[in-house]
């Protein structure tokens, strides 16, 4: 078999991204899903169990807000249990919310017999 070189490219080059663009949609994937949550613990002992990325704002002495993200709706889910506090939901998507009540039922299944 013979290759014919003399095609020429098959593509037409193009500028490379510019990097803060490519670092802001590759964040804005990981960030898909979103919950704010308060939480019935200080900012302090909160923020040592996240990435120092994940805003945790202070309320008051003994509570704080969280501002959780995540490429799916059950990994916030999951990543919000993992605080191992007391939280309330303040604001999130459906998605998110059926992904808790997922793991509420999978606990209740599991726990009673």
């Amino acid at each position: 078999m013979r290759v014919d070189r003399t095609a020429g490219p098959r593509f037409s080059p193009r500028d490379a991204p510019d990097p803060a663009s490519l670092l802001a949609s590759t964040d804005a994937f990981y960030q898909r899903h979103r919950a704010t949550v308060l939480v019935q613990a200080p900012a302090e002992v909160v923020a040592q169990r996240l990435p120092r990325s994940v805003p945790v704002e202070s309320v008051d002495e003994s509570r704080c807000r969280v501002y959780a993200t995540g490429e799916s709706a059950y990994g916030v889910a999951v990543n919000l249990l993992l605080l191992d506090q007391d939280f309330t939901v303040e604001d999130t998507s459906p998605q998110v919310l059926g992904a808790l009540a997922l793991i509420v039922r999978r606990i209740e299944q599991a726990t009673t017999a």
